[in-house]
């Protein structure tokens, strides 16, 4: 989670007065921020709220605070051409947008604002720069438009910010502390982004560092350009309208800037920011008063709900019975009605609702999945298995291509923050055998199990997914047959008092021949076998390896003691 340092006074300059102690801390819990401490002016603040980039900064915090005021940059509207993006950069890093910004000079606690929300949005919302970096640069010193082209890294030349010395962009990559950091998110010796101006000035290496000429922010600086560049078109704009309202609460004329793509865009191939969504990242909610009821316990009329959202910042229609919300500009979070009501839950502020007494009493107990785990677990364990622990989730290829299995496909992440977990995992075995492949300098024989969950698709489940309970044994010694894992298995199914019965089947997983499926009641519930040498070879493993899989769960009959 974000941990802010606030200068007090900015932040009192920001809110428009200057709230005491007491009402600064319940200000900040309103809006999901607890102070966590006090050094000198500054202010520790650490925001709970992973969903809303835009409160990772002192602006954001205080336009949560105070009543909303208008933002004339984000009113639709031509806009100046800022930047022509080339399409060599389309499989690289395409999307690149901008705006200008004119005030009365940068201070001091104003520059170091800039700078940390620069860089929370940038390592956080935006990934360590692989999804979204920013650069902010001196305007008046540019000649418009602004390119955004691919080079050879070994071309360009330009004195990196902070350096003493003109580099290449190899150089940069090598030795620049930035371009040691960040380095990894280019491909060696592919073509690298670069922003030029109209004069073939260079502005920056993105998503490394600025120039040192036009990249350099000083106090005082009273014309800036702002720019994002990154893989996701939506993460960029929404990062772009964040710092343009900062700039607006800061009293700055924001000045749109469109940028021109070669190619095919989800927003067109002429794109304008701030503001080049049209009607926001998210479309209007529509809200039931109803939904306020089931959440909150009471129903609020029409005006009352409306008016705590405008509040709020929210563009309101009123219906029969029903909202219409629009989020502002710098929200992209907003999914479901419930956003729209939780909003009004701050808005009106949690201790306006009167408590209500518990209706129901119960007492708590293990649920039943939990218990048929416990017991397969504490049996696994008394037969001197080790147990491990893995993710839930996992990259496609642990899941089926070094398991040589193609589908079904598993349950996929729809924005998964890297490839490694962008499933989530349909079998334990992949995660038996990546603790198995790096342990390859323990004392062998290696027993080990795992117990835990599963998802598997299920079109008929309310989210096209169904989760199971599942544990996996592996075996990994000198000798490792079938035999002996069927002995394991037969003593925990016999534990359980769980017949069952073995059948020849096909998996890839296994060699031919060594293996089976498990049947229980006649439904496949697992499989048993020995881990094919093709698997073993792909998850980095010299010991021959032997395992089985078997679902827990009242589909398959078990039920607990």
């Amino acid at each position: 989670m974000p941990t802010l340092d606030i200068d007090r006074s900015d932040l009192n300059l920001l809110l428009g007065r200057s709230p005491g102690d007491e009402e600064l801390h319940r200000l900040l819990e309103g809006r999901k921020a607890e102070m966590k401490g006090q050094e000198g002016p500054l202010l520790r603040v650490e925001v709970t709220d992973t969903n809303r980039p835009d409160l990772w900064c002192a602006e954001g915090l205080a336009r949560a605070c105070r009543p909303p005021r208008a933002y004339p940059c984000f009113e639709p509207g031509e806009a100046a051409l800022g930047i022509r993006a080339g399409a060599s950069l389309r499989e690289l890093r395409p999307f690149v947008q901008a705006f200008r910004a004119r005030g009365p000079g940068l201070s001091a606690g104003a520059l170091a604002a800039l700078i940390q929300t620069q860089e929370k949005l940038a390592e956080n919302f935006g990934r360590s720069r692989k999804t979204v970096s920013i650069g902010v640069y001196r305007a008046g010193a540019i000649r418009f438009p602004v390119s955004y082209e691919a080079g050879a890294p070994g071309e360009p030349r330009m004195r990196a910010l902070g350096d003493t010395q003109i580099r290449t962009f190899t150089e940069i990559l090598r030795a620049h502390p930035k371009g040691i950091e960040y380095g990894t998110i280019l491909s060696p010796g592919k073509p690298v982004p670069v922003l030029k101006d109209a004069s073939g000035t260079i502005l920056s290496f993105p998503p490394i560092i600025n120039s040192d000429d036009l990249g350099q922010v000083r106090v005082g600086d009273g014309d800036l350009l702002v720019e994002a560049t990154g893989a996701d078109l939506d993460a960029v704009l929404l990062v772009e309208n964040i710092l343009a309202a900062n700039l607006s609460d800061r009293g700055w004329i924001v000045e749109p800037l469109a940028t021109e793509y070669p190619f095919d865009t989800p927003r067109g191939r002429r794109v304008r920011t701030p503001g080049g969504w049209g009607e926001g990242r998210c479309p209007p909610l529509e809200v039931p008063l109803g939904e306020f009821t089931r959440l909150l316990g009471e129903t609020p009329s029409d005006e009352e709900a409306a008016g705590a959202l405008r509040g709020a910042g929210h563009r309101v229609q009123t219906g029969k019975g029903t909202l219409l919300v629009t989020f502002p500009p710098w929200r992209g979070d907003a999914m479901h009605p419930v956003d729209a009501v939780e909003d009004f839950l701050l808005a009106r502020g949690a201790g306006s609702f009167p408590p209500r007494p518990l209706e129901t009493f119960t007492i708590g107990r293990a649920a039943s999945a939990s218990r048929v785990e416990d017991r397969v677990r504490d049996h696994l364990l008394g037969l001197g298995l080790e147990e491990i622990f893995s993710n839930l989730l996992c990259d496609r290829v642990s899941l089926r291509d070094r398991m040589r299995r193609a589908l079904p496909e598993p349950v996929t992440i729809a924005n998964p923050m890297s490839e490694r977990f962008a499933c989530l995992r349909d079998s334990l075995l992949p995660g038996l055998l990546r603790m198995e492949g790096s342990s390859g300098d323990a004392r062998y024989p290696h027993r080990l199990f795992e117990v835990g969950e599963i998802a598997r698709p299920d079109a008929g489940a309310p989210h096209g997914s169904r989760t199971l309970c599942s544990a996996a044994v592996l075996v990994a010694a000198e000798r490792a047959p079938f035999t002996q894992m069927a002995s394991l298995l037969a003593q925990i199914l016999q534990w359980l008092d769980i017949p069952y019965r073995l059948q020849e089947a096909p998996d890839g997983t296994y060699w031919e021949g060594r293996h089976a499926q498990i049947l229980l009641g006649g439904t496949r519930a697992g499989s048993i076998g020995e881990i094919h040498p093709e698997v073993m070879e792909r998850w980095g493993i010299r010991m021959p390896c032997a395992a089985f899989e078997i679902d827990l769960g009242s589909p398959f009959g078990l039920s607990p003691a």
